[in-house]
């Protein structure tokens, strides 16, 4: 009995998918898609190929130049790949402090002129060359607007319309920048046209407090323009460092954090730049992280 049950049911599951198909069969003959496509794969296959010239006009309609803008639907959900995105050139500053590989780098972006080309970057050296030759940004009453006659900076501004990215660099610059709101809104102007990156670079405190000390006091040097006309003898390190502290108190913290707070504010990508990170070849990792 069970065998038989068990025969029963199996025929009466053939009997009704051929049943089924049966059905499929004849609806889709008196539809003309059996002898015209292939029945349900025809018409699965005639969807795709549907699909396929939407997509192909779509693609077509963005490439024509007759587009026709009174239905624009065909291409609203086309993307827009990201290569075709406008973009700023970039403008990388470095701007030091002093004290941390800043002529080393230097001398390496001049050097490595070519390489940087290749990578479409222009390194620019009259953004250096101008702080010897005006001193308006580093005052607070000057009115910045007289920078714009100066040789070197009208140089540099000259090479920020070459369109390419450009790479500046200038130790001092950051530090020495008068915090003033007419300074800021013409460095903005200026540089209006870049997507402004700055780089400053982090040296051990301890490692940079000697070398600024030496900078103040090194052979050659007159003594009498600075740490307050000290120019009797060069003061220890000791007394000269309690000096410094009464009269840079804002930038007692470690440079690279004073010029970072200073300037994030008015140009936000900033990046620090740790030269203890590979110190066999700090300028390869310059280039290869930085740039």
């Amino acid at each position: 009995m069970v065998r038989r049950a068990g025969l029963s049911y199996h025929a009466l599951q053939l009997i009704g998918f051929v049943f089924a198909c049966s059905v499929i069969y004849l609806f889709e003959t008196e539809q003309g898609n059996l002898r015209t496509d292939g029945g349900i794969v025809g018409i699965l296959t005639k969807e795709k190929a549907r699909a396929s010239e939407q997509k192909n006009a779509a693609s077509f309609a963005m490439k024509s130049d007759n587009i026709n803008v009174s239905s624009p639907s065909a291409i609203d959900d086309v993307p827009v790949p990201d290569n075709q995105q406008i973009t700023k050139p970039i403008l990388l500053l470095h701007l030091g402090p002093s004290k941390t590989g800043s002529s080393t780098l230097q001398v390496y972006f001049k050097k490595e002129q070519h390489l940087l080309e290749k990578d479409g970057y222009h390194y620019d050296r009259n953004f250096r060359k101008f702080v010897k030759t005006t001193e308006c940004f580093f005052v607070p009453n000057c009115a910045v607007e007289e920078v714009a006659q100066d040789e070197n900076w009208g140089k540099f501004v000259a090479s920020l319309r070459s369109g390419m990215n450009v790479i500046a660099s200038n130790e001092v610059f950051a530090t020495r920048f008068a915090d003033e709101p007419a300074h800021w809104d013409f460095l903005k102007r200026e540089f209006s046209s870049f997507d402004v990156k700055i780089v400053l670079v982090y040296r051990r405190y301890f490692e940079w407090m000697p070398s600024h000390y030496y900078e103040q006091f090194r052979p050659g040097r007159t003594r009498s323009k600075v740490n307050g006309g000290w120019d009797a003898k060069i003061p220890i390190f000791v007394d000269w460092y309690r000096g410094y502290r009464k009269r840079s108190e804002p930038t007692v913290q470690h440079p690279a954090a004073f010029d970072k707070i200073k300037w994030e504010r008015h140009f936000p990508d900033i990046s620090i730049f740790n030269m203890h990170n590979n110190p066999e070849d700090m300028v390869g990792d310059f280039f290869c992280n930085m740039i």
